[in-house]
């Protein structure tokens, strides 16, 4: 008696195990002709490649309120680096920062997020610190346009954490 139930729970969890199996691999083909469409018509993974115009618009962390805009280029390229390059500083001193540097990944069929760094100068010139963003990207319909929602840190020439900041961006495909 104890055999034959052994044999009964073999033959349940074969069946199962097969059963799972096909249950996976249909998950899987609906997985991979949903990405092998979004790449067809312009989104997936390879949606955010390429370079972008991008307006900043920094704000108040806790209002939400304008603070000032920003133009900005980003190249995404192939394989998750960014090179970027803002505009800031003021009419006296124009240029108040390097160019920066990051990652991105791809989180959905059309979401995306990415982090940088660059370099502050201060106005003599010298080595003021850095800043780190992280952004959230929803690339359109169309992939020519994204929108973008983040935060940021400001760290002083020591290191240390100065102050926070938020940011909102629009993207719109270089061509």
């Amino acid at each position: 008696m104890k055999r034959r139930n052994l044999n009964f729970a073999i033959s349940i969890l074969m069946i199962t195990s097969i059963f799972s199996g096909i249950t996976v691999s249909a998950q899987m083909k609906d997985e991979n002709a949903a990405e092998q469409n979004a790449l067809a018509t312009g989104r997936g993974a390879r949606a955010l490649e390429g370079s972008w115009s991008v307006i900043v618009t920094i704000r108040n962390c806790q209002t939400g309120g304008v603070i000032r805009t920003i133009p900005r280029m980003i190249t995404f390229s192939q394989g998750g680096t960014l090179d970027e390059y803002a505009v800031a500083g003021t009419a006296a001193m124009p240029v108040n920062r390097g160019p920066g540097q990051g990652l991105w990944t791809h989180s959905t069929v059309r979401g995306f997020s990415y982090a940088l760094q660059f370099f502050r100068l201060n106005g003599d010139t010298s080595y003021g610190g850095y800043v780190r963003e992280a952004r959230s990207v929803e690339v359109d319909e169309t992939g020519d346009e994204f929108t973008a929602t983040g935060t940021g840190a400001v760290y002083n020439a020591d290191g240390t954490f100065a102050f926070p900041t938020c940011a909102t961006e629009t993207g719109t495909r270089f061509q």
